[in-house]
């Protein structure tokens, strides 16, 4: 009777080791799969934007809508649909991208939203003149943007009219690369919620794209 016992103790403490060996072997299967499927390499996109053929580094959750043919000018857009995991999903965001002449400095201005002319950020006024001053509380400020293989400058600024739970903070930019400029713009923060702030997220993700030689 007694050794039936140890027999059969012995087949559950061999039969438990074996579950042990296989659940294992599942998580090393199965981490194995993230990693490769997480590979930043395996999720970037190629794409060309009117004359800009650039590539878009790995964003999570992201999609990428192409240009429609003959439109103009040619937009792609950048989408993260994460469920509210990240700042740009929880924020509304999404990332409109044109690509302009980068020699003509009026499209430049254009795509921006503005002009820093004599040490302050002027908008355009009705007679596409570049003269009125952003008011303190749009809080105008601009940043330096360095890509890949580009350079590059954003510009932003905060709604002050409006109803104020729909306020958000604005960024527009700009990186050129061998005389074309791909430009984007994308909100970055909810004014009521200011503590869920994209705009780092934002430049990284920006200073990520590479432009490609054709």
């Amino acid at each position: 009777m007694r050794d039936n016992s140890i027999m059969t103790i012995w087949k559950l403490l061999s039969a438990f080791r074996s579950i042990r060996l296989f659940t294992a072997l599942l998580l090393l299967a199965s981490n194995h799969a993230f990693a490769a499927d997480a590979s930043p390499l395996m999720k970037e996109i190629s794409a060309k934007i009117g004359m800009c053929q650039v590539r878009l580094p790995y964003v999570p959750d992201a999609n990428f809508s192409k240009p429609e043919p003959g439109s103009y000018p040619q937009n792609g857009s950048i989408f993260f649909d994460d469920g509210g995991k990240s700042l740009m999903s929880r924020i509304g965001a999404s990332i409109v991208l044109s690509c302009v002449d980068a020699k003509n400095k009026d499209f430049m201005r254009i795509q921006l939203g503005a002009s820093f002319e004599n040490g302050r950020w002027l908008s355009e006024d009705d007679d596409g003149h570049w003269t009125v001053p952003f008011s303190k509380n749009e809080h105008a400020a601009g940043l330096e943007l360095h890509g890949k293989n580009s350079i590059g400058e954003a510009f932003l600024y905060s709604d002050a009219s409006g109803d104020e739970d729909k306020r958000v903070r604005h960024m527009n930019f700009c990186l050129v690369h061998d005389g074309v400029a791909l430009c984007g713009t994308s909100n970055v923060q909810m004014l009521r919620h200011p503590e869920i702030d994209s705009t780092q997220s934002l430049k990284t993700l920006v200073e990520s794209i590479e432009f490609i030689n054709p």
